[in-house]
């Protein structure tokens, strides 16, 4: 454990900021006191640091297996640890090929053993293909597949569609790096070009509900009268004006091959900002590429679906929306932003007070308008009837190790 702190520090991930958050300040803040006993040294008391060792961010891995494959150009052994396990969990890596597959096998000696021997998990690009595997039995489950696909597994009797409330919005960072994006009256004028109605209706189909800011309705202080946007094309025009475009302007939404909804929600922006003069060119990426510019921010606009993975406010925008976060991929920075989640987050502050506060920073942040809140899509997983146990794990993700089926 004491590894893996001091990893996040060195490398300046997702965790680096749990570290932040915690207010645990130096890997010296975290000391082994014997082979069963870590202590944490926090800068200011708060529960951060419980919250967020509750997520599957925080890696524990065998510090002793990592560092055998550690180099003097990778101490960190990132490079191992990219294509090999060193967990501790109920299943074990036993086959690898990436972009193709991964095959995790049982391990039987864990306290909590997995109730599936083996599962093996295939990339099939399209989703109309991953869904007739699923209906010729070659596959027991099916994870992203379109609306479309869905509802035809909601009305075939030998499937199942497991849907969960989930904690995801589906957004667009908009990054002040690439003008006019850097002024907020424009950054307004898309929120309001935006068709929430009509991305619910033709591309979500019942599978999302409407989004209000910044928090998820799964966030301590969620309040669905918090984001004042709604479609409005005429508010846009005229925000436009204001900001000196009242004759438009060109810019571009990247997306993920990966995500299937990436080109219909796009294709729906890019017509509604063509109806208030701003050109919208969309650019799909293959995955790596996709996220190698979302953690840069070499793009004005991405469409993605992520969330915070816990319902503390503190998290949920700090992640996001704090100036420093390794998270903040759309470049959003505000001092006064900033001010209020450093005030919000005191550790003097009871946990009422403390969602309040909160409530605060979140209208700051949505007046700002620094990403377009689009839909909360929850999570949904179709399989074979026979499947059983299927869940929501923290993360938008299933915990398989509490899958079965019968015969």
């Amino acid at each position: 454990m004491k590894w893996a702190f001091d990893r996040s520090f060195a490398l300046h991930g997702i965790t680096s900021f749990y570290n932040t958050l915690s207010t645990i300040e130096r890997p010296e803040d975290v000391k082994v006191l014997d082979k069963h006993t870590v202590r944490i040294e926090l800068a200011e008391p708060g529960p951060d640091l419980l919250l967020t060792l509750s997520t599957f961010w925080r890696v524990i891995a065998d510090s002793k297996l990592a560092k055998s494959h550690a180099t003097s150009g990778d101490p960190w052994a990132t490079r191992w640890l990219k294509n090999h396990d060193a967990g501790f969990g109920p299943f074990k890596l036993a086959d690898l090929s990436p972009g193709r597959h991964v095959v995790w096998v049982a391990h039987k000696e864990h306290p909590f053993p997995p109730k599936l021997d083996q599962i093996t998990f295939r990339q099939v690009p399209e989703s109309s293909n991953r869904l007739a595997i699923l209906m010729t039995g070659q596959a027991q489950a099916a994870e992203y597949l379109l609306p479309t696909d869905m509802q035809r597994v909601e009305n075939s009797n030998g499937l199942r569609l497991w849907n969960f409330q989930g904690y995801v919005i589906a957004s667009c960072p908009m990054n002040p790096k690439y003008p006019p994006l850097d002024d907020s009256r424009v950054r307004q004028a898309l929120s309001y070009a935006t068709p929430y109605p009509q991305i619910l209706e033709k591309v979500y189909r019942g599978f999302a509900g409407p989004a209000h800011g910044p928090l998820s309705d799964h966030a301590a202080g969620f309040d669905p009268n918090l984001s004042p946007y709604s479609y409005d094309p005429g508010r846009a025009r005229e925000l436009l004006r204001e900001a000196g475009h009242g004759n438009g302007f060109k810019t571009t939404l990247a997306y993920s091959t990966a995500e299937p909804l990436g080109e219909p929600v796009g294709t729906q922006l890019r017509s509604a900002f063509a109806d208030v003069g701003v050109t919208l060119e969309l650019e799909a990426l293959p995955p790596p590429t996709f996220t190698q510019a979302l953690f840069t921010g070499t793009r004005p606009m991405f469409f993605q679906t992520f969330g915070a993975d816990t319902p503390d406010p503190a998290y949920a925008l700090g992640v996001f929306y704090q100036s420093k976060s390794s998270n903040n991929w759309g470049g959003y920075k505000s001092a006064k932003t900033d001010a209020c989640l450093a005030e919000a987050g005191r550790p003097q502050l009871t946990w009422d007070q403390r969602v309040e506060e909160h409530k605060r920073c979140a209208q700051i942040i949505a007046n700002d308008a620094p990403w377009l809140w689009i839909a909360q899509p929850g999570f949904q997983v179709s399989t074979r009837r026979n499947v059983t146990g299927i869940n929501w794990y923290a993360g938008e993700a299933v915990d398989w190790s509490k899958v079965g089926y019968t015969s």
